[in-house]
Protein backbone atom coordinates (compact mmCIF):
# COMPACT_ATOMS: atom_id res chain seq x y z
CA UNK A 1 0.00 0.00 0.00
CA UNK A 2 1.34 3.41 -0.90
CA UNK A 3 1.22 6.20 1.61
CA UNK A 4 1.60 9.89 1.10
CA UNK A 5 4.96 11.32 2.09
CA UNK A 6 4.70 13.98 4.74
CA UNK A 7 7.31 16.67 4.76
CA UNK A 8 9.11 17.55 7.94
CA UNK A 9 9.27 14.06 9.43
CA UNK A 10 12.82 13.22 8.34
CA UNK A 11 15.59 15.50 7.17
CA UNK A 12 16.43 14.91 3.52
CA UNK A 13 20.08 14.64 2.41
CA UNK A 14 21.17 16.21 -0.83
CA UNK A 15 22.82 13.51 -2.95
CA UNK A 16 25.36 15.98 -4.31
CA UNK A 17 26.73 16.49 -0.77
CA UNK A 18 27.62 12.80 -0.29
CA UNK A 19 31.31 12.12 -0.81
CA UNK A 20 32.52 8.63 -1.70
CA UNK A 21 36.02 7.73 -0.55
CA UNK A 22 37.73 5.43 -3.08
CA UNK A 23 40.49 4.47 -0.61
CA UNK A 24 38.11 2.56 1.70
CA UNK A 25 38.44 -1.19 1.06
CA UNK A 26 35.30 -3.18 0.42
CA UNK A 27 35.49 -6.97 0.47
CA UNK A 28 32.56 -9.16 -0.38
CA UNK A 29 32.26 -12.34 1.68
CA UNK A 30 30.42 -15.52 0.63
CA UNK A 31 27.58 -16.39 2.99
CA UNK A 32 26.10 -19.64 1.75
CA UNK A 33 26.57 -22.25 -0.97
CA UNK A 34 23.17 -22.70 -2.59
CA UNK A 35 23.87 -25.39 -5.22
CA UNK A 36 26.69 -27.24 -6.98
CA UNK A 37 27.23 -28.76 -10.41
CA UNK A 38 29.94 -30.43 -12.44
CA UNK A 39 30.88 -28.87 -15.76
CA UNK A 40 32.76 -30.93 -18.33
CA UNK A 41 35.38 -29.17 -20.45
CA UNK A 42 36.90 -31.55 -23.00
CA UNK A 43 38.43 -34.21 -20.74
CA UNK A 44 38.33 -32.29 -17.45
CA UNK A 45 35.51 -32.01 -14.96
CA UNK A 46 35.21 -28.78 -13.00
CA UNK A 47 33.11 -28.44 -9.84
CA UNK A 48 31.20 -25.15 -9.63
CA UNK A 49 29.13 -23.87 -6.71
CA UNK A 50 26.32 -21.32 -6.62
CA UNK A 51 27.29 -18.77 -3.97
CA UNK A 52 25.13 -16.19 -2.16
CA UNK A 53 27.16 -13.10 -1.29
CA UNK A 54 26.99 -11.01 1.88
CA UNK A 55 25.45 -7.70 0.80
CA UNK A 56 23.35 -8.96 -2.11
CA UNK A 57 19.95 -10.55 -2.13
CA UNK A 58 18.90 -13.22 -4.56
CA UNK A 59 20.32 -11.09 -7.38
CA UNK A 60 23.81 -11.66 -5.98
CA UNK A 61 23.99 -15.38 -6.74
CA UNK A 62 26.99 -16.33 -8.88
CA UNK A 63 28.57 -19.56 -10.08
CA UNK A 64 32.16 -19.79 -8.80
CA UNK A 65 34.85 -22.45 -8.95
CA UNK A 66 34.84 -24.68 -5.91
CA UNK A 67 38.58 -24.26 -5.46
CA UNK A 68 38.34 -20.44 -5.19
CA UNK A 69 35.58 -20.54 -2.57
CA UNK A 70 37.30 -23.03 -0.28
Amino acid sequence: MLRLARSGLRPMVDVRQIKVRPDVPYEEQPVEIMDSRTQTLRKREILKVLVRWQHHGTEGLTWELDSTIR
